[in-house]
């Protein structure tokens, strides 16, 4: 039957018809800049994608071909669901109904029983006022992995490592946390905000360290049961989150009242700030938030003015 073969390190697909076993036999036919032929007795074969995954996804890919390595260290049976062209499909009720994700592993624990993990490769962000950075989610990440969870009846878990370390060493350390810690968390800050509207203008979590379980020299452990975070904790990132709103409106609006600028381009007039702590989706969420409230008056291909200045 047909196949797929995806090599990492040319970063290709290769799509083929007939049985595998037929892999060592097919021949380069025709190469071009984006793709190449192949030809099997001197029949079309099938067909190579060059330059299959950007960047980015190539990261995401590198991380869980990392975590199976520590799977495998650690003699955990899994499956990869993987993403993309190589995995699992979803049934219509987890798309549609729920809007829940897919997962990247199924794994299985002992004493603890079949786990869903998705694993996160991701640089760490911080705040306006710290030093200190920390692995983000998006809010739609999260409410998506809650309903995989609540859909399929199975804890989800995740494992981050940080992207920019991930090509630099043979043994990126990984990070553990499970989606129900991250639903405590998150619901207990809504009531240290001062509105409802303040906690909705929150599009990335930024996660505590203190709540991951770091897994190192190889050897997985589990801090399960149930966490108490403490009120202090939840205060103090509630403080973070609304002064960080307060600072990136400020900037926003400073960048209006002195430049000419477009709507696309205010993320990159706050790179060039060194305002390097937040997400493009974060500002263009803010950006249109101001809009909706009548801070700012948009109109397409014009510059961005503020109402009443």
């Amino acid at each position: 039957m047909s196949y797929l073969d995806f090599d990492y390190d040319k970063n290709s697909i290769l799509v083929c018809k007939g049985d595998a076993r037929n892999k060592k036999k097919i021949l380069l036919n025709k190469q071009y800049d984006n793709y190449s032929e192949y030809y099997l007795e001197n029949k079309f074969n099938g067909i190579e994608i060059s330059n299959f995954l950007s960047k980015l996804e190539q990261d995401g890919l590198k991380g869980e071909l990392k975590f199976k390595e520590l799977l495998e260290k650690n003699n955990i049976p899994y499956l990869y669901i993987g993403q993309g062209p190589f995995g699992i499909e979803r049934s219509g009720i987890l798309i549609e109904k729920t809007k829940s994700k897919r997962a990247d592993f199924l794994v299985n624990i002992k004493d603890m029983g079949t786990i869903l993990f998705d694993v996160k490769c991701r640089n760490k962000i911080g705040f306006h006022n710290t030093e200190e950075k920390y692995f983000s989610l998006f809010t739609s990440e999260l409410e998506a992995l809650h309903n995989l969870q609540k859909s399929i009846l199975m804890p989800v878990w995740l494992a981050f490592t940080e992207r920019n370390l991930i090509h630099n060493s043979n043994k990126p350390v990984f990070y553990f946390i499970s989606i129900s810690t991250i639903v405590k968390y998150w619901s207990g800050l809504f009531d240290f905000f001062n509105s409802d509207g303040e906690f909705d203008d929150i599009k990335v979590i930024r996660i505590p360290n203190s709540l991951f379980t770091e897994i190192k020299e190889d050897k997985i452990i589990f801090e399960v049961g149930y966490l108490n975070i403490e009120d202090d904790i939840l205060n103090k990132y509630a403080k973070k989150y609304i002064g960080f709103n307060r600072v990136i409106r400020d900037k926003i609006k400073d960048i209006i009242r002195t430049k000419k600028c477009y709507k696309s381009n205010i993320y990159n007039e706050l790179i060039e700030l060194k305002i390097d702590f937040c997400y493009p989706y974060e500002i263009n969420n803010c950006i249109n938030n101001m809009i909706e409230n009548k801070i700012i008056d948009y109109k397409p291909k014009q510059y961005l003015t503020l109402i009443g200045e």
